[in-house]
């Protein structure tokens, strides 16, 4: 074979596995490791990801975590614990005589209550769902007596009843925007959640699109911007149930996204989170227990923890990765919820992630893509250093494509040297002095395995 070892740090091992090839060669790795104690979830991150939030999962005190200070039991009452982009501000809930109300959290255990749309509650009087990223504006649900709507609440004007779309429906805002002008949730219909934007104020349901083809329930999340919103329960019109998650944009409408295999009769699929620019959403899929999953527009849907195993990810021994909750603004960074071990509910964080992409379409994904720029399906590799043989002309190994390379391919044309049979057809002939020639004066790859 032409060529010996390359001036790389990875091992020549590539290990098939679900999704394509273990990377366990990056430079960064992805980690995990577990958030809080057992029974309680990560519900929120900062968009750098580096203050966490959650609550105990069965109703209870919230925490607030950071790499420094680690975990710190903030009181509260549990349910949607939300987190400002800069970290300063946690919403959430706290129980006032008996009854819940959404608050915000003043440091230590300490909170505000923000009371309630009406002077009776159901029994509760609100409940926080989301803070907006400027940490100004506060959305959930309030009541008026048993009739639940969403609200919105800032320190100027109290909370505010976003209303409904018709008599006897109700509301729900579970997310909103950084500036706090676009707010997103549900307003239902008799049998079903509809996902429903309030821009402004002014109510409307996501299907309202011209041209929409779909049914969408309720929406989970938005982008900054709040121009693409991302939720669960979604399906073709005559569907007889909605199972799968979607995301819609503004001008374009919604469009599904699937849901992952199995789950049973009554799988159903949500997004919960979504990257600053709407590329990534995350999210969990299934019946009674939901797996994590991720979704881009090249690689679709994917189990979340097929895709760390894949990565070459530690410490997943025992564990089931339930929904991923959260993200960082680049979608780096994510965290959730899960079984561990024990088979008890506990949060977790994962970090340093690979963009999700598929850049030759060739179904393996770019950090795990041995040429990522050109389709490989097999991910040949004969002389095992991370660069497939397709993209990977520099037969000397000295990181330039030059005429020594073109040298070695001559003294072996029309031979069945493997190094420099590049498009794996069994001999060296002209098709691979064309791949050499396209890449002349340049260097082999990209590849997802090379650092």
């Amino acid at each position: 074979m032409i060529g010996s070892g390359r001036r790389i740090t990875l091992s020549a091992a590539v290990l098939a596995v679900t999704l394509g090839v273990t990377n366990a060669y990056a430079a960064t790795p992805t980690t995990f490791e577990t958030i809080g104690p057992a029974n309680y979830e990560v519900t929120d991150m900062s968009a750098d990801g580096t203050v966490l939030v959650g609550t105990f999962s069965f109703g209870g005190p919230a925490f607030r975590w950071t790499r420094l200070g680690g975990v710190e039991f903030i009181g509260g009452n549990g349910g949607g614990i939300k987190i400002s982009a800069d970290g300063s501000v946690i919403s959430g809930n706290v129980d006032v005589n008996g009854h819940n109300e959404a608050a915000l959290w003043l440091g230590g255990e300490n909170w505000q209550p923000l009371g309630g749309l009406g002077t009776t509650g159901c029994p509760d009087f609100s409940s926080g769902y989301d803070v907006s990223g400027n940490g100004q504006v506060i959305v959930g649900l309030g009541w008026f007596g048993c009739g639940a709507h969403g609200f919105r609440w800032e320190q100027g004007t109290g909370m505010v009843d976003l209303g409904r779309l018709g008599p006897g429906s109700y509301s729900r805002a579970n997310a909103v925007n950084f500036d706090g002008s676009v707010i997103v949730g549900w307003d239902d219909s008799l049998f079903d959640r509809r996902g429903a934007r309030w821009v402004n104020g002014v109510e409307s349901l996501l299907a309202d699109v011209p041209g929409n083809e779909i049914y969408m329930g309720s929406a989970e999340a938005t982008t900054p911007d709040g121009l693409i919103v991302v939720g669960g329960e979604a399906g073709m019109p005559g569907d007889e149930i909605y199972e799968e998650a979607y995301i819609w944009t503004e001008g374009q409408g919604g469009k599904l996204i699937g849901k992952l295999p199995g789950g049973g009769a009554f799988a159903r699929a949500f997004a919960y989170a979504i990257s600053d620019d709407g590329s990534l959403v995350a999210g969990g899929s299934g019946g009674q227990f939901r797996l994590g999953f991720l979704w881009s527009a090249t690689t679709g849907m994917i189990n979340f923890q097929d895709y760390l195993l894949a990565l070459g990810v530690t410490g997943l021994d025992g564990w089931t990765l339930g929904n991923v909750r959260t993200m960082s603004a680049d979608g780096t960074k994510m965290a959730g919820w899960g079984v561990n071990p024990d088979g008890l509910l506990q949060g977790w964080l994962v970090e340093n992630l690979p963009a999700l992409a598929d850049t030759d379409l060739d179904s393996v994904f770019d950090a795990l893509d041995n040429c990522s720029e050109e389709a490989n399906v097999d991910q040949r590799d004969t002389n095992g250093d991370g660069f497939g043989n397709i993209c990977d002309p520099d037969l000397n190994n000295d990181g330039a494509i030059n005429v020594l390379d073109l040298g070695l391919m001559k003294a072996v044309f029309f031979s069945a040297d493997a190094d420099a049979d590049l498009d794996g057809d069994g001999v060296v002939n002209v098709v691979d002095l064309g791949i050499m020639k396209a890449r002349f004066f340049g260097e082999p790859g990209p590849s997802g395995l090379v650092q």
